[in-house]
């Protein structure tokens, strides 16, 4: 297993995310920054995306989203690794996670792996 296929451990997640620019503030994670790695963390496991992949994943994430209104819905499609990403932030709202993934199904897609943190 390369070393981007390779899971980490929560305590490792922790530790790296604080050495990268968006999750740091002076070396140590906020508690939001902490609650959405640990559930990305919790989430990950399919599509054979390990802990450096998944970690660079959360970390663009977190950056794009840092100035969002709270109010408001971004989405974006990019590609990261060869993997396309669909990614959708804004207020938790009641199905979306189901309307999204029935509509990526009716095109004909699979998704290898999705992070809901909340």
């Amino acid at each position: 297993m390369d070393d981007a296929a390779r899971p980490f451990a929560i305590d490792d997640v922790f530790a790296q995310a604080a050495k990268l620019p968006a999750f740091a503030d002076k070396g140590a994670l906020s508690d939001a920054a902490r609650s959405f790695l640990e559930q990305m963390h919790d989430d990950a496991g399919g599509g054979g995306l390990g802990g450096e992949d998944a970690l660079r994943i959360a970390h663009d994430f977190w950056s794009w989203t840092a100035n969002k209104p709270a109010a408001e819905q971004w989405t974006r499609l990019r590609t990261e690794g060869g993997r396309d990403l669909l990614e959708i932030a804004g207020p938790d709202m009641p199905f979306l996670v189901r309307s999204v993934m029935g509509e990526v199904n009716a095109q004909g897609l699979a998704a290898l792996a999705l992070f809901h943190p909340i």
